[in-house]
């Protein structure tokens, strides 16, 4: 026999569960949302939590803790750009959370690839500049392809 407790917590569950698909239906294109339903993966209701203001991150940390109490690996960052296309903050904090993660890894393999200590700090300077510089318009590719720290 149950509760009186968990009934009503089971019906509030299953009232959040519908409200959410609401969110969902209204977020998404039909055809996007039927395929997703029919997938059976939730991935759906989970991106649909981005519409909440209460819910949704603001910055990198706040996503991967959101992503990764609800399941999801950070790997289905693409996906989750491509469900929340309704939602362009999302968008936007996937995208540049997926350009920081690559870069992270390029980062990686240029400070690897150091064989001097002396260079390292320039080898480090060349990648930010390459992130989050402005390269100037004249023969930019020759500057990058000449730049000795990046080889």
């Amino acid at each position: 026999m149950k509760k009186k407790s968990e009934t009503t917590n089971q019906k509030e569950m299953e009232k959040r569960d519908e409200e959410m698909e609401k969110i969902w239906k209204r977020l998404l294109p039909e055809a996007a949302y039927l395929r997703l339903k029919e997938s059976e993966t939730g991935l759906h209701l989970k991106v649909a939590d981005f519409g909440s203001l209460e819910l949704s991150p603001v910055d990198g940390k706040t996503l991967t803790d959101f992503m990764h109490t609800r399941g999801l690996q950070m790997g289905s960052l693409g996906r989750v750009v491509e469900l929340a296309d309704k939602l362009p903050h999302v968008q936007s904090l996937c995208l540049h959370e997926m350009v920081v993660r690559a870069y992270k890894h390029i980062l990686q393999a240029v400070v690897a690839a150091v064989d001097n200590v002396a260079e390292l700090a320039a080898s480090i300077a060349s990648c930010l500049n390459i992130l989050l510089g402005t390269v100037s318009t004249e023969n930019a590719d020759a500057d990058i392809r000449n730049d000795d720290m990046l080889k």
